[in-house]
């Protein structure tokens, strides 16, 4: 499958497999506050677990697509995406994560953009995700990509989830 947008000058996307762990694993160490306001420890299997993961609703692996942006031979950003999930014209961006040193130079909003165009080619007019109260950076990120709080509020032992959606 390919990807169906237009993606930022010399990158490009593949969708990533278990052959890809290593990398995805070496991006997220440079990420260790987001496993901390999770309340979560980096791991392997988890990211295995991850890669394949979808909610308890009938749906099929092909409403599931983790999406890897490289530039060249180096992974630096990835989501995770849920088709038609809850609605048939909605998605759920379940995990995006842009490495360390990519990141203050709108590199991740340029990658919303296009993942948001992507998604429109498969008929979706919303996209739904959760983030962490903890996640304060976060917050302002996704508001400056078009998303608002839904309202919608999960608790759980360790974090706090906020929901926010936004219209394509």
């Amino acid at each position: 499958m390919a990807f169906k947008a237009s993606l930022p000058q010399g990158l490009s996307a593949t969708l990533l497999s278990e052959r890809d762990l290593s990398l995805i694993y070496k991006l997220c160490q440079t990420q260790p506050q987001y496993f901390k306001q999770m309340g979560q420890t980096l791991s392997y299997q988890h990211l295995k677990h991850q890669l394949t993961a979808l909610p308890d609703s009938g749906l099929s692996q092909d409403s599931k697509q983790f999406w890897g942006f490289w530039k060249g031979k180096e992974l630096i950003a990835f989501c995770e995406l849920i088709l038609k999930f809850p609605e048939e014209d909605s998605a759920i961006i379940g995990w995006f994560m842009v490495k360390k040193s990519a990141t203050g130079h709108g590199l991740g909003g340029e990658l919303i953009q296009s993942i948001k165009k992507h998604l429109v080619n498969f008929k979706i007019k919303e996209i739904i995700l959760s983030r962490s109260d903890k996640n304060y950076s976060g917050k302002s990120f996704w508001m400056a990509q078009g998303f608002e709080p839904t309202g919608e509020v999960e608790k759980y032992p360790e974090v706090t989830m906020i929901t926010m959606s936004c219209k394509l």
